[in-house]
């Protein structure tokens, strides 16, 4: 599934719509509470934050909260907030795990090239980051300011309102 993904962004056009990151949220909220029943999930989200995306920035965000759930802690604790300033959409998705590799972060933050002897451990984050690439957004990944977990900020273009 990850596959036909990367293979439909690099193929087709994707044309870019208003999104709605809460009704995202809120719509898989769900089913990410019963893949995780034991998880707290906080979503400070203002209806009609919307963004200009295509249909796979759903994949993108679910995949993003989906790993704060699983490394999030135990029980995991996760909180997806969002906030609009200057023409653009900033997302947060942070977690109280024990935060990201070094190494990870570096790949994923651009501080570190890729290469067949230095590569990351998975392909969730790849994933979101091309997307989120593919869409003009921008994808990276740190520790939380209390230094309680991780955080992933997601930034895109907002939608004319």
């Amino acid at each position: 599934e990850q596959i036909e993904i990367i293979d439909d962004l690099l193929e087709r056009e994707n044309p870019r719509d208003p999104i709605d990151v809460h009704s995202i949220v809120t719509g898989h909220e769900p089913s990410l509470r019963e893949g995780f029943p034991d998880a707290t999930i906080t979503v400070d989200l203002s209806a009609g934050l919307t963004v200009e995306a295509g249909d796979h920035l759903e994949t993108a965000v679910v995949e993003l909260i989906e790993n704060g759930l699983e490394h999030g802690g135990d029980p995991p604790s996760v909180t997806v907030r969002g906030s609009r300033t200057d023409g653009m959409v900033q997302l947060e998705v942070l977690d109280t795990g024990p935060g990201f590799p070094d190494h990870e972060r570096a790949l994923i933050n651009d501080d570190l090239t890729e290469s067949q002897l230095q590569h990351s451990s998975g392909l969730g984050l790849w994933l979101a980051k091309w997307i989120l690439d593919h869409y003009e957004g921008t994808l990276s990944i740190g520790t939380r300011e209390d230094e309680s977990g991780s955080v992933v900020t997601v930034t895109l273009p907002a939608a004319d309102q």
